[in-house]
């Protein structure tokens, strides 16, 4: 059943995801999984630093390219385009909610109890104890007396018309 598999159902060959890895570095990348394979522990550290540093060229170039684009569709008054391509390099929005935990480290889902441990989170900041003030003397104290009318009236007097107190 396997031979007979093999030779009537064709394989699919994998196609390189990133378009942007050039032949060369795709090459290394082989030799590194052969390296890893075998167990070549020291010729698989050196190739892998040897992909990574060619990975980021290769990227580096892709980048290059594509913003020589932007520019030559902004150069051309190619605004459609233009504002495709940088869509394209700010890729789309993903909201990342972080998860809310109680005490007892169980993830909160529901809206209710989110807001009641929001709610427990700001009340902690509010409800703070006071040191020392428990034993204050309110004994000798005066009171100040009320203002009089007259005190009103003349400080109403003695202001200049139509000026604002102060300094300029």
């Amino acid at each position: 059943i396997n031979d007979e598999t093999k030779i009537n159902i064709p394989t699919i060959t994998k196609k390189k995801k990133n378009n942007w890895i050039s032949s060369s570095t795709l090459e290394i990348a082989k030799k590194r999984r052969e390296a890893k394979a075998n167990g070549n522990g020291q010729v698989f550290t050196k190739l892998n630093a040897e992909f990574q540093r060619a990975a980021r060229k290769d990227k580096e170039k892709q980048i290059m390219q594509e913003c020589e684009k932007v520019e030559e569709y902004n150069k051309k008054g190619m605004t459609r385009d233009l504002f495709k391509k940088i869509k394209y390099f700010r890729g789309q929005f993903i909201p990342r909610n972080g998860i809310l935990t109680d005490q007892n480290g169980k993830h909160l889902i529901n809206g209710d109890e989110i807001k009641h441990k929001w709610k427990q989170y700001t009340e902690k900041f509010y409800k703070k104890e006071i040191n020392g003030t428990g034993n204050l003397e309110l004994d000798n104290y005066e009171l100040e007396p009320d203002i009089l009318e007259s005190e009103v009236k003349f400080a109403i007097e003695t202001l200049a018309n139509g000026k604002a107190p102060g300094h300029d």
